[in-house]
């Protein structure tokens, strides 16, 4: 499925950060960008690459939140 409002990955990025500087968390951002443009959330799923700075935002939300694992960090 083909994203219509949206072009690529840093246009999609740029989207989110502006709503993240609003004061909405990076889940709630994605939610809403997807509901204001009528898409499903996975089908934005494509634009968070692996490795993209964005996908390291919200896992690392999502690790706050406790929505999934924490990753193993090593000590410095």
């Amino acid at each position: 499925m083909l994203i219509k409002s949206v072009k690529d990955p840093e246009q999609f990025h740029r989207e989110i950060e502006e709503r993240v500087s609003k004061g909405m968390d990076y889940l709630e951002a994605i939610v809403s960008y997807c509901e204001d443009n009528g898409l499903e959330v996975e089908s934005v799923v494509p634009l968070m690459k692996q490795g993209s700075i964005l996908r390291a935002k919200l896992q690392h939300e999502a690790e706050h939140l406790n929505l999934i694992e924490k990753s193993a960090i090593l000590p410095i």
